[in-house]
Order: C-alpha cells, then structure tokens, then sequence
C-alpha cells in the first residue's frame, strides 16, 4: 500500500512511498507506470496530485536513480493534459553553477514534450523536405553526397544538432559567434551564452538562467509566432554546412616508413592551418603554422626530400611581394640574370636517420571519435634517374597490411587498410582516405568505428604506400583537409572548437511545425500557467531526508522563475499543491 503526503516549507512537495495497488513496489526501475496506477484514482482526500490535475509531474528519487529523461504523456487527460513525468537527478544546490545546470536539464526534460520534433520539416525552394537529423548526416559524410535538408536535429531526432545556430538552448543548442566570412562560407567560433538573465528567489544569490528557449524552440511551443522570432536576422533559422574543426586529433600527410610502425609524418596536424613534422611515438620534430585566415579548401603542396640520410621536409609557399616584383618588372621590361620566383619551398625541419627508408605515401589517421578526410593529388615521386607520376583518379589496388614493404612496388600505389571500416575513395581527381565517425551494420544500424591511429603498438590508420626507392628521392603531392568534423549530437562537447563550413539559413515561416503540434501541444493552458507537481519517490518515508525535502523545494521555487524567463515572461509554472 502506498503513503502519500505533503512535505516541505510550503508542504508543495509531495512524497510517495510503499507500493502499487498491484503490490509492487512503486520505487525502482519503470517507476512511471507504478506511479501513475497509484496516483490517479487516487481520492482528493487521500492526494492533491492526480489523473487530469498537474501538467507536469516533476519526480525525483531516493535513494537517487539517475534521471533526466521524459516520458508517459497522455493528451487525452482532462482538464489537466498529462503533458509529461520526468525523472530528474538528485538536485545540487551547492553553488550557482550546479542550480544553473539542474534547470538547464529541467527546461530541457520538460522542453521535450514540444521539442524537437521528429516530423519535423522545412519548405525550401518550395518543396517541403524533412528536418535532417545525424544519421543522414552520417549517411552524406559517408557517401560524400550533398545534404537534403536543413541540418538542424540530432541525438535521437529529439535534440538540437551540434552545426544549428542555437542561441544556447536546453536542447543542446549551442551558441556559434562568426568570426571570418568569405561569400558564403564562414568561421565559427563556440562560444558560452551569455542571455544576461537571472533567477532570483528568496535566499539565493541570482541564478544565471544562460539556456533560455531560442527562438525556433518559442514557435514550435507556440509561445511565439514566426514574425516575432529572430529579428535580428531578418527572420531566419541559420545552420553551418561544416567542412573542418579545430582542434581535433588528426594527422593526415606524407610520411616516410622506417618501419611498420615507424613513421615520419609531414602533413596536417589538429587544424589545416599547422603543419607537423612527427615521428611515430615520439615528440614532434617541429610545428609550422600556415596563415591563420585559411580555409579548408586551401591546399599545400608538401615535399620530402631524401639526400643520404638527411630528411627535409618541405612546403610550398607562395610570396605575394615577391609575385608583385616579378610583374612589375616584367612590365618594365627589364630583364634579371637571376628569375624572381614568387613560389619557393621553404624547409620546416630535417630528420637525420642512418635507417635505410622502407616506403612513402600518405596516411590519415584519427586519435579520437571523428569523421576525417585527407585529400591527395598531383603525386610525384622523383629518384636520381626516373620520375614517377602517381595516378589519383582511382583508389590504388588494395593489398593486405601484412605485406612486406619490399612487395610494393616503386612509384606505384598500393592502399592499405588495416581496419576495414576506414575507405578510400576517388573523386574530381583526388584520391581521399576516410575515416568514418559510424558505419551501418549488416542491419543498416550505426554503431561506432575508429578511433584509426597509428602509434608504436597499433595501426588502423588507412594510407596509400608506395616502396621508397634505394637511394635519394624528392617525394611530392598536393594535398588539403576534405573534411575534419566531430559528431553532430556533440553538444557542449563543441566548446572550445572552431568551425569551417557553408551558412545556410531558411525563414522560420518555412519550418513547417507538424500539425498534431499545433493541434493538440501548443493550445497554451488556462492562464499560461502549467500545473506543475514536484514529487519524491521512495521506498520508504525513512529513505527520504529533510534536506532532500528542502533541495527540491529549492528547486521547485526556482523553476518557476527559471521556465517564465525561459519562454519570454509568456509561460507560467505554478508549482504549488
């Protein structure tokens, strides 16, 4: 039999124990169910919560069985809909951060009642498309085909994705700042959302609420209408097509092999805009970093050059002065016994190894869960008596990564993949190893892939590899960052990353809200004041202390103010039993 009553300052919490009308113990995993059987027929004597009186039931545990999630909603319910129970966490309120954070995940919870819709969809160019979400983005990355749609979901389709300007929304919106443009491509920047409100309640410091419902969340609820939403931006929802991140924990590059797994690399490191030079398992050789106003797009053409056993490892850089003086003299007319040369490759470091080189090639290799593509193309390799130009219009005949260097041949491209789930593809004349973030199953499900390093112990780095000729050489290619990207549903995760890519933006009065929305979840109630019951749960009343009693009352008086600033002063919470 199950207990029920009023606690806390205001006795607005309330406290059920004990069992089902089944005989089960209401407490524990699958609770919602237990609970619901116990509080809905229940009597207006024996509780103040019940079938079709509160909103939102707001439940937390004890002893403490995790939570932040929703579920259990039943429009039918009248006159109060059952909008949602969420199984909240144990509350902190430690500090102004931890409270900061619990309303953050309760505005979030609650938010899901409306948010983000599955059926989501976008108008554009007048035919309605879905919303994407990261299995088709996935799925673009993975064929290198173009994306459909606005790529605004993740996480289940039910959250915010990672590259959607999303002014810091519960939803896991992040907040991007841009900070170089160029025609339609652009750098942003994450950074903290800073919505300058505050919850303040009776005997607490102000509470910094910087995870306020953004703009396309407030039309979904329908707390506001399309015309009012994002002024400053003329009306529209923007989101990044991105093509790189920085920092991420790649390399891809040029390398000579000393051995299976002894590798000097030259290429790409964390960012398109540095170049390393880095033997495998040891301190990098040296750091050079290219123009910090690069796009990905912007290629370098690296060179290794092999004299006896010295190593110098090149790029090519062009000197825009140095252009300027040779055209102004050739205008002139005058002639120079020496040519001015606006492109020269200058040395970023030298290796000195006696160990006789065993092949050449290019690797692109990940440390940490990330979709990578390093591209490569116009590929010689020069020996004292022969020129060898490397074809990269088509992916090289793979051979086992067991196969001795000396069975490859020179000048001649093999690909190695070590673990199968990286590929290699060929494409507008460049040949591009990729390193998937997921790959689908035999079931057409994701599950995760890589990380694809190449350390002292271990390789599942895919590469291209060629034999390195017995004496000097000058080994070249051209090659950039095709894509360097972490995980769509990254959330916070993003924070300190900078992001490449193509903006995109569409009319919110084109995001076509899914009409059981409008019908049934927006219709505001009376007063636009949600009943809200804050309810603790637990085996026994001895397993409930007073000071969780005084924590989530806490938290209760706290989120009343928190959901009003959420939802532009339009929304309410009343709280109160």
């Amino acid at each position: 039999m199950a207990t029920i009553e009023r606690a806390g300052p205001t006795q607005d919490i309330l406290i059920v124990t004990g069992n089902d009308p089944s005989g089960q113990q209401i407490h524990g995993d699958g609770f919602t169910g237990r609970l619901r059987d116990t509080l809905n027929p229940a009597t207006t004597q024996e509780s103040p919560v019940r079938r079709g009186t509160h909103d939102f039931w707001i439940v937390y545990s004890a002893p403490d069985m995790g939570g932040g999630f929703h579920s259990s909603e039943d429009l039918s319910v009248a006159p109060r809909r059952m909008r949602g129970i969420v199984h909240m966490p144990t509350p902190n309120v430690g500090s102004v951060s931890s409270i900061a954070s619990h309303l953050s995940v309760l505005l979030q919870e609650v938010g899901h009642h409306w948010l983000v819709p599955r059926d989501l969809k976008a108008r554009v160019n007048g035919v309605e498309t879905p919303v994407l979400d990261s299995a088709d983005v996935l799925d673009a990355w993975y064929c290198d085909a173009p994306l459909s749609g606005p790529i605004l979901r993740a996480r289940g389709g039910i959250h915010w994705g990672s590259f959607f300007q999303g002014d810091g929304s519960p939803m896991d919106g992040a907040y991007w700042v841009e900070s170089q443009r160029s025609g339609d491509e652009a750098r942003w920047e994450f950074a903290p959302f800073e919505s300058g409100l505050e919850v303040q309640v009776q005997g607490l410091s102000p509470v910094p609420l910087n995870t306020p419902y953004c703009d396309l969340d407030l039309v979904i609820m329908g707390v506001k209408t399309p015309q009012e939403a994002y002024p400053d931006h003329g009306g529209s929802v923007r989101w990044i097509e991105p093509f790189a991140a920085s920092p991420m924990d790649y390399d891809m590059g040029l390398f000579v092999a000393f051995g299976p797994n002894d590798f000097a690399t030259f290429g790409f490191h964390r960012d398109h805009r540095v170049l390393q030079v880095a033997r495998t398992g040891r301190l990098p050789i040296h750091a050079h970093n290219l123009a910090q106003n690069l796009f990905p797009s912007a290629s370098q053409k690296l060179r290794i050059i092999r004299s006896g056993n010295r190593y110098d490892f090149q790029v090519l850089n062009y000197r825009p002065a140095l252009g300027c003086l040779a055209e102004l003299f050739k205008k002139l007319g005058v002639v120079l016994f020496q040519r001015i040369d606006a492109k020269q490759f200058e040395t970023v470091a030298t290796l000195e190894e006696e160990a006789a080189p065993l092949a050449l090639g290019f690797v692109t290799k990940t440390s940490c869960t990330m979709h990578a593509e390093g591209a490569l193309w116009d590929t010689r390799l020069v020996t004292t008596d022969t020129e060898f130009v490397m074809p990269t219009d088509s992916v090289p005949a793979q051979i086992s990564a067991t196969t001795p260097w000396s069975e490859h041949a020179v000048g001649e491209f093999h690909s190695v993949r070590p673990d199968e789930d990286a590929f290699l593809r060929a494409t507008s004349g460049e040949i591009r190893l990729v390193t998937p973030l997921q790959v689908r199953d035999a079931s057409g499900n994701f599950r995760g892939a890589g990380p694809f390093d190449h350390t002292p112990t271990a390789d599942g780095a895919p590469k291209v590899v060629t034999r390195a000729p017995s004496g000097d050489f000058s080994f070249t290619s051209q090659v950039r960052v095709h894509r360097a990207i972490f995980a769509p549903w990254s959330g916070g995760d993003a924070a300190g990353k900078l992001l490449w890519g193509r903006v995109r933006s569409l009319p919110i009065s084109d995001i076509a809200i899914p009409n059981r929305i409008i019908q049934d979840e927006q219709p505001p109630p009376p007063d636009n004041t949600f009943k809200v019951a804050f309810i603790i749960l637990a085996p026994t009343r001895a397993d409930v202390s007073d000071e969780l009693v005084n924590d989530v009352d806490t938290m209760r008086r706290c989120w009343a103010r928190a959901f009003e600033l959420a939802t532009a002063l339009r929304r309410h919470s009343d709280s109160r039993l």
